[in-house]
């Protein structure tokens, strides 16, 4: 008994393997440790593939910006007082506004004021070109001094900029290279070596050779060109949309903070520190242009509306004052009593914010902050038409004094407050971006965001670990 006792407590080692074999722990262990240094030199040989790929590839920086949007209360004519809470939450607003950031109107203009259109790029010796071009060491501002038969790459310092770049539609997305020339000189190329065009930096260039209307198949002007006389850059003319398309897979726009926060953070990946922050701030600007645009263009529509409904609505006030004075002196000195006071602040409340909100409906085109316009007219109407059966159980003299005190307060509730949203709606126009600030401009960035060398390295030590110690399992299991 005490045996058998014995062995329950003992651990077993042995666990089901295929074909319900064990498979001993210990004999594991073993095989694995008398394979250990060709399992270090697995783990040695992927840790330096790998960190040799970290360390040779084009680092991608990211710069940012952070932006706060507000929605626009004066444009919004205080609808939330009107029909019960019909403002946007600043979740949908900021929603909103990162679409019209990702928007193709607002990237169309950073890819004509930044160039995207044109890719140029100095030609690297393979593999290991670009890296020793990232770190060559020059002086005085010029390009590195190539190493001997190799005049055609770039070591460093060379730089080529287009202000302008037209091609044939065939040429669209096909691989042209620029011959750097001395003194600001160059040749462009076309696939196959044959010349396009050659000009000066600085000087428009147009092609020698003509189209069916007489005109030069191809034009540039090179901005900037530095340069060791040889060196070829690789230059591509994409379509519009194609940058534009880049331009956003590149893009990352999120909401910071709480939810409602109505702070955006707008970054951007690439693989030169300064025109990505470059790019980033023009895209801040264009967007808070067109939203400046937009918001007091909105405004000045609704402003307009409710200028041609002011002389009615003080035409409807003088009318119901009008009836009021010839009512006779004892219909107007009538006193409600206790249940009818109460009824009257409520109806009229209601009365004018179903006024309002019919004149609202009239605006065009509709804001998208009305797009809830019938649901709280549907709501208010149906509070209204509660409050009118309960004022028609009341006695007729209680009624009446109701109905006619009803009628002057409404028709002024509502004079006065078309007379606040046409203020506030000229005051809107007037400041224009009120509601969105610039909280960071994008800054250099100075640290890449990939790749990361600390986490390539830990991950690459983990899988040549477990690569090796399966090799080394899976020989022992063929062996035996």
């Amino acid at each position: 008994m005490n045996q058998d006792r014995h062995q329950r407590s003992t651990p077993n080692r042995d666990l089901g393997g295929i074909d319900g074999e064990p498979v001993d722990l210990r004999q594991l262990t073993a095989t694995v440790w008398s394979g250990k240094w060709f399992i270090v030199g697995v783990t040695a040989l992927i840790t330096l593939v790998a960190l040799a790929w970290a360390t040779l590839s084009t680092p991608v920086y990211r710069a940012d910006a952070l932006v706060r949007i507000e929605p626009n209360r004066a444009a919004q004519l205080e609808i939330s007082t009107i029909g019960g809470g019909m403002r946007r939450p600043l979740s949908l607003l900021a929603d909103a506004e990162i679409a019209v950031i990702r928007s193709r109107s607002v990237l169309g203009e950073v890819v004509d004021s930044a160039g995207l259109t044109v890719e140029a790029t100095p030609e690297h010796l393979p593999v290991i070109g670009s890296w020793i071009a990232r770190h060559a060491r020059r002086s005085g501002g010029e390009p590195a001094s190539p190493l001997p038969g190799l005049s055609q790459y770039g070591w460093g310092g060379n730089q080529v900029a287009f202000a302008r770049l037209t091609v044939p539609r065939a040429l669209l997305g096909k691989r042209l290279t620029l011959v750097a020339g001395s003194a600001g000189k160059y040749k462009l190329l076309m696939p196959g070596g044959k010349l396009l065009l050659k000009g000066v930096a600085g000087k428009p260039a147009r092609s020698s050779r003509t189209g069916p209307e007489g005109q030069p198949i191809a034009t540039a002007l090179v901005s900037k060109l530095v340069s060791r006389s040889g060196v070829q850059f690789a230059v591509t003319k994409v379509r519009r949309l194609t940058a534009i398309e880049r331009l956003q897979r590149r893009l990352h726009v999120h909401q910071v903070g709480m939810q409602g926060s109505g702070v955006v953070r707008v970054s951007l990946d690439g693989g030169k520190p300064s025109a990505t922050a470059r790019e980033i701030n023009r895209l801040v600007e264009v967007f808070v242009r067109k939203e400046a645009r937009y918001k007091a263009s909105q405004a000045k529509n609704e402003l307009h509306h409710l200028w041609h409904q002011l002389p009615s609505a003080r035409k409807d006030f003088h009318s119901a004052m009008n009836a009021w004075a010839s009512r006779p002196e004892q219909a107007r000195t009538g006193r409600l009593r206790l249940h009818a006071q109460h009824l009257l602040p409520l109806v009229t409340n209601v009365d004018e914010r179903v006024e309002r909100l019919r004149i609202l409906a009239k605006v065009t085109p509709r804001p998208p902050w009305l797009k809830t316009l019938p649901e709280a007219q549907v709501r208010l109407g149906a509070l209204k038409r509660k409050l009118d059966e309960t004022i028609g159980k009341l006695p007729p003299s209680q009624k009446d004094v109701l109905d006619a005190e009803r009628a002057v307060l409404v028709k002024a509730k509502v004079y006065v407050a078309l007379l606040n949203d046409a203020r506030r709606l000229w005051r809107a126009e007037r400041d224009k971006a009120k509601g969105i600030q610039v909280i960071d401009r994008a800054m250099v960035p100075v640290q890449p965001v990939r790749p990361k060398k600390g986490l390539t390295a830990a991950l690459s030590l983990l899988i040549g670990l477990l690569v090796g110690a399966g090799i080394v399992l899976g020989r022992e299991m063929l062996a035996s």
